[in-house]
């Protein structure tokens, strides 16, 4: 399709410019990244989280995808593999919760008032469930900016401190179509 060649053209100039612009771009992610951050990572947000901007929302994980598209060779392992499967099970689970949002009139956060009524929709029993699995996804998406002794990175370092951690075992495929 023609994006995805516009973005293959993209990824040629990113290397044609090299491993300084490369870094500058990491550089740049961790750096919007420890602002949204400090912006989102507060009990509030445990209670009505933001599935775009939140910790280990939709923006981290479509940066973890940039990062893997831009570095393949370094995510070659099992886990990686792993990792990039769960990534899309909650990216479909985030995006269907978002859409419905939306749909409903909300932004992307999940307020409280509408969380029963989600849940509901979603087909869990109770509201604790659903909650828990949002804030599993969340957790197990997280886009770690860490030092490489770290013991929650499952996947390599790549410019010297950004890793993607996958540190839960279980996804529940819960998401349905709209």
């Amino acid at each position: 399709s023609r994006v995805e060649a516009a973005l293959g053209e993209q990824k040629q100039k990113i290397r044609k410019r090299g491993h300084k612009f490369s870094s500058s771009l990491m550089q740049a992610m961790r750096e919007e990244r420890r602002a949204r951050n400090k912006r989102y990572d507060s009990v509030s947000n445990y209670l009505e989280p933001n599935l775009k901007y939140g910790p280990g929302g939709l923006r981290d994980l479509q940066q973890a995808l940039y990062v893997h598209d831009l570095y393949p060779h370094k995510f070659e392992t099992q886990v990686s593999q792993h990792s990039l499967e769960v990534f899309a099970q909650y990216q479909r689970f985030f995006l269907t919760l978002r859409q419905r949002l939306h749909l409903l009139g909300r932004g992307d956060a999940v307020l409280a008032a509408d969380q029963p009524e989600l849940a509901k929709w979603f087909g869990y029993e109770n509201l604790r469930e659903f909650m828990r699995e949002i804030q599993n996804g969340l957790s197990r998406v997280s886009f770690s900016i860490a030092s490489p002794d770290s013991p929650r990175i499952s996947w390599n370092t790549i410019d010297g401190g950004i890793a993607i951690a996958s540190t839960s075992s279980r996804v529940r495929a819960s998401a349905r179509a709209c």
